[in-house]
């Protein structure tokens, strides 16, 4: 499904710009690992070292509900977002 918090096209009528954003909630919440990249620098300014780390994280997933300002048909879209802890 297209990202329609920035197309704004009703998929039923087909109007651009109509679908007006409603409530988000927080549909589900589980724990992950996130990949992190660290370097350090040189005493000329270039990098020296370069390590990759997996750090605990969480993935968020949302859903939005998009209303239509036409023909009232509504649209949920879900997203989901990584934070670390």
């Amino acid at each position: 499904m297209k990202n329609l918090s920035i197309i704004r096209k009703c998929p039923e009528c087909r109007k651009l710009f109509a679908l007006s954003k409603g409530q988000t909630t927080e549909i589900a919440r589980e724990d992950t690992r996130v990949v992190e990249s660290l370097t350090q620098p040189h005493l000329k300014g270039e990098l020296h070292q370069m390590a990759t780390y997996h750090v605990a994280g969480e993935r968020i997933t949302y859903a939005t509900e998009y209303v239509c300002r036409h023909c009232g048909k509504t649209q949920i879209v879900e997203t989901s977002k990584v934070n670390k802890k």
